[in-house]
């Protein structure tokens, strides 16, 4: 038998050897041999990390950015052992709080009428809550002592 059809028979052999060992495999198993080829493509794929210096400056809105395992950051899923605070997977351990050292005092009750505004008790309450993003937008510059006020139409909140 010649040497290709050797080859040729051989890598039928074994593509129907792997179709019958696929076959055996749990569904979980199979996932995650599909996650690992996932992640060997995406590694394979990726970009040089010298392309990500200045990438906000070029940045394309047609591409799926969320599909680059550098630029995801994931969800706040850990949880900090010293302060309970939400952290991200790989954010660094004692970040948040110095690993203990410092302690805030827990927070104020709010004043009235915020406190109704924030606990459902006003009948304006569903309507601030809605909007709150929009109304703390109206007061962030005068944390930083701003004195030109100036009224936009996005300050003015409609009922």
């Amino acid at each position: 038998m010649p040497r290709d059809d050797v080859r040729a028979s051989a890598a039928a052999e074994h593509a129907s050897q792997q179709q019958v060992y696929s076959r055996n495999l749990s569904e979980e198993r199979q996932n995650i041999i599909r996650e690992n080829d996932r992640l060997r493509h995406r590694v394979s794929t990726r970009r040089s990390l010298a392309s990500y210096n200045r990438l906000a400056f070029q940045y394309d809105p047609t591409a799926n950015y969320s599909d680059d395992e550098n630029l995801d950051i994931g969800r706040m899923t850990t949880i900090c052992r010293y302060c309970n605070a939400l952290k991200f997977k790989r954010e660094t351990a004692g970040l948040c709080c110095a690993s203990g050292k410092v302690k805030l005092d827990p927070l104020l009750t709010p004043p009235q009428p915020l406190k109704t505004l924030f606990d459902g008790s006003d009948p304006d309450s569903s309507h601030f809550l809605q909007h709150i993003l929009e109304y703390n937008n109206c007061f962030r510059m005068t944390s930083f002592g701003a004195n030109i006020i100036r009224e936009a139409a996005s300050c003015r909140l409609a009922r």
